[in-house]
């Protein structure tokens, strides 16, 4: 049974009754879309049967062929109320998104996606733009199109996956997809000659190395609670994690937890995006536990945090790198090492934002450049008691800094310094403006100071405080 939406007939859209998931196309149009709900797929939501192969079978009938022999209209996946639980990776496909019908409190909501029996090292949602193995136990592994220690190469009717620790064992089946050499693609039982590499046989003799069939784009996550590992299983994985060439990725609207069972995750990302990602926005996101809230890796590029909370990270509530991203209205609370660390980056900009309780500072710059901080609000920083640390910010070998209308109030006692620098080089042409600074700014930043106003040496009233290159 099908719904016509509209009078120009280009969106369709699959009735939410339990019938064939066979989809039959009769309309040759680019904007050709469905609503795929998981349970017409098999998927049941009563928190105790594996729901895995339903939804992933949802998300690949987004993907099936088209009109024309055209893949790739992409779909809506909907999971009605109900907690779905998942033991293996799910893999997003171009195009679709992914959608929930809320999510509650910190304790659950409407639909709940549980990851918490997938096993450590395996991200919960991967959003690939890379080769990719996924084995018959559901371990998803990325095979990056590099030679050496990673990719994917050959020699004569052998193909040999470069992947560290990938976990599979002598004799099971992978499913190899995502090469742009369509011969290393398909369904092989596999030889393992160690725990770093694995070995099969195709048709045909592919450009060694393999690389990628290009990005991937249109994917959104959102509408659900996330309900994943905590202490007791938690690895180095992430619960959503996004790798590879990909643009247009939209999370939204999600609790993302790593705190299964009331034992709060201190290892692993709730949220990790790297690779080519670009173009790309997250917004209205909860995240609890982890080593790190949100992470960006270096490769990421034009992406956006909006209106985001962190809390309870173990280490960092944003890792952010990578050039012209942005933060606008994002918070972090109880962080067990910075609010924020931007490493290694560029053009990057936090705006209104704040931290609260960090251990350390609220905000750890380090290796960047171009950075704007404005309107930060640090509060109850340096709750270790550190007088090593300073409250608000730290600045390590990064240059053109400037820091405008930031509050920083009520550090623990102990502190020394508002903003400091903990290292002998500190960065030239940093600039501070018109903040309001409950301690002083250190001495070690002083490379050239040009003071305006009352106040500059210490306490609050900082008008412009310059440090440039002489």
């Amino acid at each position: 049974m099908w719904v016509r939406l509209n009078d120009v007939g280009k969106y369709w859209e699959k009735a939410n009754t339990p019938t064939s998931p066979t989809s039959t196309f009769t309309k040759l149009d680019m904007n050709y879309r469905e609503v795929f709900n998981v349970k017409v797929y098999g998927a049941i939501g009563d928190g105790a049967t594996d729901d895995t192969t339903a939804i992933q079978a949802a998300i690949n009938a987004t993907n099936v062929l088209g009109p024309g022999g055209v893949y790739g209209f992409g779909g809506i996946v909907e999971m009605p109320k109900g907690s779905y639980k998942i033991t293996k990776t799910l893999v997003m496909r171009e195009g679709v998104t992914l959608r929930g019908v809320g999510k509650g409190s910190i304790t659950g909501g409407p639909t709940v996606l549980d990851t918490t029996t997938i096993p450590s090292g395996n991200p919960g949602i991967l959003i690939n733009g890379d080769i990719l193995a996924v084995g018959s136990n559901g371990w998803a592994r990325v095979i990056t199109s590099n030679s050496g220690s990673t990719g994917l190469t050959s020699s004569s009717t052998t193909a040999t996956a470069h992947i560290a620790s990938h976990g599979y064992a002598n004799g099971s089946t992978v499913i190899i997809s995502g090469a742009a050499q369509t011969e290393y693609n398909g369904t092989y039982t596999i030889a393992v000659p160690d725990g770093n590499h694995f070995t099969y046989t195709f048709a045909g003799s592919g450009t060694s190395p393999a690389t990628t069939s290009g990005s991937i784009r249109d994917i959104q996550l959102t509408d659900f609670y996330l309900a994943g590992r905590g202490a007791a299983v938690a690895g180095t994985e992430a619960e959503i994690q996004g790798v590879g060439n990909t643009s247009q990725v939209i999370i939204r609207d999600l609790i993302v937890a790593r705190h299964s069972g009331g034992s709060v995750a201190t290892t692993g990302y709730c949220i990790l995006l790297e690779g080519g990602m670009h173009s790309s926005r997250l917004e209205g996101i909860i995240t609890a536990g982890g080593l790190n809230g949100f992470s960006l890796g270096a490769s990421v590029t034009s992406t956006s945090l909006i209106s985001c909370f962190a809390q309870l990270a173990a280490g960092y509530g944003y890792d952010i790198s990578g050039t012209y991203n942005s933060l606008m209205s994002c918070a972090t609370d109880s962080s067990g090492i910075s609010g924020y660390i931007l490493r290694d980056a560029a053009g990057i900009g936090l705006y209104s934002c704040g931290a609260e309780g960090s251990t350390r500072q609220s905000v750890l710059l380090y290796n960047s450049t171009g950075i704007l901080i404005s309107a930060f609000r640090s509060h109850v920083s340096n709750s270790s008691a550190s007088t090593y640390y300073p409250s608000f910010l730290e600045i390590e070998n990064s240059d053109y800094i400037t820091v405008i209308g930031c509050i920083d109030s009520s550090p623990d006692a102990a502190t020394v310094y508002s903003i400091d620098s903990t290292t002998s080089d500190s960065g030239v042409n940093i600039i501070i403006l018109n903040c309001s600074l409950d301690k002083s700014v250190s001495a070690r930043l002083a490379k050239q100071l040009v003071s305006y106003g009352a106040n500059d040496s210490g306490g609050t009233g900082y008008r412009l405080l310059r440090i440039a290159n002489s």
